[in-house]
């Protein structure tokens, strides 16, 4: 049956960056269940899938813009060190959670860190990067 919006499809997947680091999987003994046209998925990721049939297999480049968007250098935003509660490791790289406008919770991570300040990202770890996907399509209902 051929993939189209509005079925559910159950696929398989690895996602990789270009540089080869693997970032996110669904294997056929746990797939990833979607329903097309919902927005659940990357843009990218699903439009693949809306061209292909079930039991076909397809590797995918996905730029940016349908994947996790363009990096934003004004998504950096920079705190004193004491805004940071003392529990958190001041590690670049490391996730952390902040509190948005609203009270709602807000995913960074460490860019940077200096005797007086920590400078935190908004931007989604993937965010500006190409990423590859190999995709099985095993079911579309």
């Amino acid at each position: 049956m051929h993939a189209q919006t509005g079925k559910r499809a159950r696929v398989e997947f690895t996602g990789r960056t270009e540089a080869g680091t693997l970032f996110a999987e669904a294997p056929s003994n746990n797939p990833l269940e979607f329903t097309l046209g919902n927005g659940e998925v990357l843009a990218g990721f699903e439009e693949a899938v809306l061209t292909m049939e079930a039991g076909e297999h397809k590797t995918v480049s996905v730029p940016p813009e349908k994947g996790f968007g363009s990096y934003d250098e004004k998504k950096q935003v920079k705190v004193d060190r004491e805004q940071i509660t003392s529990d958190v490791p001041l590690e670049v790289g490391r996730g952390v959670q902040m509190q948005g406008s609203q009270g709602k919770p807000v995913a960074a991570h460490i860019k940077a860190v200096d005797d007086a300040s920590v400078t935190l990202d908004l931007n989604h770890p993937l965010a500006g990067k190409t990423l590859e996907f190999d995709i099985r399509l095993l079911e579309v209902a």
